[in-house]
């Protein structure tokens, strides 16, 4: 009787283990494509989650690093267009700025470095000076096909960083601060060769370099506009060769949005700063942009509280209506405008963490979605919670009354 028992267990046995092998086989011939596999714990386990839902499951175990309010490092562009104006805003709010960046230079196809009407003007040098607010003059980029050239010279790639090096000893700057918005995929293994070679010729002579990339809060997002500068900016091999890692964050909701949104909402934000994190920066060099500027459309509808982060550019395209007309961009002084000629109702959008004004102009309704105090605050607020260095306006100038923090 026993005999019979084994000899029924044996084959049961073989039948399950043969049962197993079947199916291993099915699922390697026939695997399932629709799912995404994730080790957690060192288990694993499927899930229906698209790539991107799972990296922002990732960020969410990013935990804050809080530091002092007071430690916060405040900065800031100034533009080269309106100098006289920053300069006023330095004087008037000095309290508040550790560093400034005004825009004195261009980069050139040939590698030289094209100044502007107040480039090195000795007003603002000397009250940075007198201030001992750190000088990082921003050199900018928008054209791709002119780096292009520089880039694939040797002699050009020399002779550029040779002037940047040269410019930023010879006037005594703190470093030199980069906004190279338009580079080409082709041209990035040269654009980090270049990278390299200019912060080793800066750290040689005490210098700082700092960055300014486009925003990203994810790698999983297909981001429509200047792909091609999002792909070359590698934001780890960035931060590795710089000082300074300033994020333009903002314009979330731009020009042309058929839906009236937040320029810099908190979300997007936070989550920038986490993916940021995520990838190893570290926390002491991330700069947090913050606008001073807004938008002011015609009517249309507006954006939801709990954005979308990840479908965003999807929730604009099921928006898109190419009847609507461009935004026009305003700062406080602009607003001030509205508020003296017109019934302009405010309501500040916690979740935005910026203000909805809705007024008529000449029998049409229009919007406009504006910073006030209380949005910088919290932006600053933000950057503390997560032990960042600090936050960088765009732009310093303008505010008519407005207090930056």
């Amino acid at each position: 009787m026993k005999k019979r028992f084994y000899i029924i267990l044996i084959i049961l046995s073989a039948l399950i283990i043969t049962a197993e092998g079947v199916a291993a086989y099915y699922f390697y011939k026939h695997p399932v494509k629709e799912t995404v596999t994730e080790i957690i714990s060192n288990k694993n386990y499927v899930s229906t989650k698209s790539d991107a839902d799972l990296e922002y499951l990732q960020l969410d175990q990013i935990q804050k690093h809080p530091k002092n309010l007071s430690d916060v490092y405040v900065t800031g562009w100034i533009p080269d267009y309106d100098i006289p104006n920053g300069l006023a805003t330095l004087k008037e709010q000095s309290s508040v700025f550790k560093g400034v960046s005004p825009v004195w230079f261009y980069a050139q196809e040939d590698g030289s470095l094209k100044e502007t009407l107040y480039s090195n003007g000795p007003e603002l040098t000397n009250f940075a000076s007198e201030k001992n607010f750190d000088l990082v003059p921003s050199i900018a980029l928008f054209d791709a096909p002119t780096f292009s050239k520089v880039l694939n010279s040797e002699d050009l790639i020399n002779t550029h960083v040779s002037n940047i090096v040269n410019m930023t000893v010879d006037n005594n700057y703190k470093g030199i601060d980069l906004d190279y918005e338009a580079l080409y995929l082709a041209d990035k293994d040269k654009f980090f060769d270049f990278l390299k070679k200019l912060s080793d010729q800066l750290h040689s002579k005490s210098k700082i370099l700092s960055f300014t990339v486009l925003p990203k809060w994810g790698d999983n997002i297909d981001y429509p506009a200047l792909a091609q500068t999002r792909r070359v900016e590698d934001y780890k091999r960035i931060a590795d060769l710089s000082d300074e890692f300033r994020v333009m964050t903002y314009e979330f909701s731009g020009r042309k949005s058929p839906l009236a949104g937040p320029l810099a909402p908190l979300k997007w934000m936070e989550y920038t700063i986490k993916y940021m994190i995520n990838l190893g920066i570290p926390r002491d060099k991330i700069l947090l942009g913050v606008p001073t500027y807004s938008y002011d459309w015609s009517e249309r509808p507006l954006a939801a509280d709990d954005l979308d982060l990840i479908n965003w550019y999807d929730v604009i395209k099921q928006n898109s209506n190419p009847s609507l007309e461009d935004g026009v961009a305003y700062f406080n002084k602009q607003i001030n405008q509205v508020r003296n000629n017109y019934d302009l109702t405010e309501t500040f959008n916690d979740a935005w963490g910026e203000v909805i004004g809705r007024y008529n102009f000449k029998g049409t309704n229009r919007i406009i979605v504006f910073p006030n105090e209380e949005s910088f605050k919290l932006r600053k607020q933000l950057a503390a919670d997560y032990g960042i260095k600090g936050i960088t306006y765009w732009r310093i100038g303008g505010e008519d009354g407005l207090k930056l923090q």
